[in-house]
């Protein structure tokens, strides 16, 4: 339910600060930036467990710093991470 709330208001947020052509761009920049001038077939990006490896503190500091989220919605970012752990039940085995 946190995620559902928090989602649209830092979307906007990042939208309206352009945060994403500005990721684009520099992946752009640093393929056309080869030594060897080599072409870039392609490029895959595998984001599934991109939230098991993240530094949350770095994150954190990401967020405040880079993107200026600050105060009470930087305090639910802050809560949300805190001590998490993740939990499945499959079929009756449970990790």
């Amino acid at each position: 339910m946190l995620e559902k709330l928090l989602y649209p208001r830092l979307y906007s947020h990042i939208e309206a600060k352009q945060y994403y052509q500005k990721a684009v761009w520099m992946l752009r920049k640093d393929i056309h930036n080869s030594d060897q001038e080599l072409v870039t077939c392609s490029i895959l990006l595998d984001l599934y467990k991109s939230f098991d490896t993240v530094d949350h503190q770095k994150l954190l500091e990401k967020l405040e710093k880079q993107y200026g989220i600050r105060g009470l919605p930087w305090k639910l970012h802050e809560n949300y991470l805190a001590n998490r752990t993740r939990f499945e039940n499959t079929e009756g085995i449970q990790s």
